[in-house]
């Protein structure tokens, strides 16, 4: 199978004036809702996404049209990665007959079940890893820094991180297994990083406000969007505005938070 690929010259990057968004979760209505607050303007502004642009929320096909028609650029997070490799399984599974080694668990299978046929879901997962690089350098008046889904090594150079782990960290020292809050002993990854790859603005973990980690080189974006009660109270959309690095946020659709209900029961 592909791996998470780099940026390459034919990605764009942000500057002054363009938006950055975090992880939206199949809500479109939120999505467009967000970007309307932010006054976002498609003929000056380009909008760069953090990932997990799948998932959750009600709207996976909408937003993935909405994204590609609009000429909307995603960094490559974990849920956008496990279609694209369940959508290969797939592909197999239905030449050979071979089982299929990943399983659906509800999430997964509320957004498989958006699409029409396998045929469509084939078509909309599988061009994702050649679409979204796995994490994209920018510069604005501001600065430099790196767009990127959930987290990164804090004392190693961008190209020395593992790819994976790019896509789920949320902690320091890196590990097999997952620690859903911090702790004396595995401290989130922000808490140690001290801007030696310029600022980074990330998804992935949902936090209340935006400064969560109190570190000047660390924005969060996720604001927890569908997951409403889910997320300890919060859950909205968040987004960064380049230049002046001005915050944005606003509501998930109601609907995209009944759905995930709904998928927790």
């Amino acid at each position: 199978m592909l791996k998470p690929r780099p940026p390459n010259e034919f990605d764009p990057r942000p500057k002054d004036g363009d938006l950055c968004v975090g992880d939206i979760h199949a809500d479109l209505d939120g999505f467009k809702n967000l970007l309307k607050i932010a006054n976002w303007n498609p003929d000056t502004q380009r909008v760069f996404l953090l990932g997990d642009i799948l998932d959750r929320g009600h709207q996976a096909k909408e937003c993935l049209d909405f994204v590609r028609s609009n000429g909307i650029i995603s960094i490559l997070g974990n849920h956008c990665d496990w279609h694209y490799r369940y959508s290969k399984h797939l592909i197999e599974h239905l030449k050979t007959g071979k089982k299929i080694p990943m399983k659906l668990d509800k999430v997964h299978k509320n957004t498989f079940e958006q699409f029409s046929s396998n045929e469509e879901y084939i078509s909309y997962m599988s061009p994702i890893i050649d679409e979204f690089p796995l994490y994209l350098d920018f510069e604005d008046s501001q600065g430099k820094g790196f767009l990127l889904h959930a987290g990164i090594d804090p004392f190693n150079t961008i190209e020395d991180q593992q790819p994976d782990k790019m896509m789920v960290r949320r902690y320091h020292p890196s590990s097999d297994h997952f620690i859903e809050d911090e702790t004396p002993e595995y401290p989130y990854w922000q808490r140690s990083y001290e801007g030696h790859l310029g600022f980074i603005l990330h998804g992935h973990a949902p936090v209340p406000t935006w400064d969560f980690h109190k570190n000047s080189w660390v924005i969060s974006l996720d604001g927890g969007s569908c997951m409403g009660k889910y997320s300890k109270g919060y859950g909205v959309h968040r987004a960064m505005r380049f230049g002046d690095r001005k915050i944005f946020e606003g509501p998930a659709s109601e609907k995209a938070v009944a759905n995930f209900d709904r998928l927790r029961k």
